[in-house]
């Protein structure tokens, strides 16, 4: 299972944190005092490979700069499932960000950002994902279904 915990920020919320990337971008964020929300909305998308309307739930949103950040590694990443919501949230007025590998990359231009070596593991699959493709594919996290209390303790915390 991946890094997970409950987290403060830098603002006094309290907020749950899914994985290690997730903790670095909000240790950034707090750093430098930038006000966030996680998991804050929910949003209509539709998904192009299985044909029908679905729910995104961004990552971090950003209400400052009206910023949806969608925070990925090369396991998690679904360029194509990326594509559909990035189109969704600028049609509703939002400015798309992707953070892939600590790093923010542009994906309508992520040939140019990323090796065709590691493009082609994504698009392929030849990257084992940690989550079920398909149907299911949001009904787990790290392998457990969502809900059972199976979270290992909270090894991020940067309470005192």
């Amino acid at each position: 299972v991946a890094n997970q915990c409950w987290h403060t920020t830098w603002f006094g919320e309290k907020v749950f944190l899914r994985s290690s990337y997730e903790i670095d971008y909000a240790k950034e964020l707090d750093s430098n005092k930038i006000l966030y929300q996680v998991e804050s909305i929910r949003l209509e998308y539709f998904d192009t490979l299985l044909n029908k309307t679905r729910i995104a739930v961004p990552d971090f949103y950003l209400p400052n700069t009206n910023e949806i950040v969608e925070i990925k590694s090369d396991f998690t990443l679904d360029i194509q499932e990326m594509l559909n919501k990035f189109g969704a949230y600028k049609n509703l007025g939002y400015i798309p960000k992707l953070i892939l590998e600590h790093k923010e990359i542009s994906l309508y231009n992520i040939e140019n950002e990323i090796s065709k070596d590691r493009i082609d593991k994504i698009k392929t699959g030849n990257i084992k994902h940690i989550e079920p493709r398909g149907e299911d594919k949001r009904a787990y996290w790290g392998g457990f279904k969502c809900g059972e209390n199976l979270l290992p303790k909270c090894v991020c915390s940067t309470e005192g």
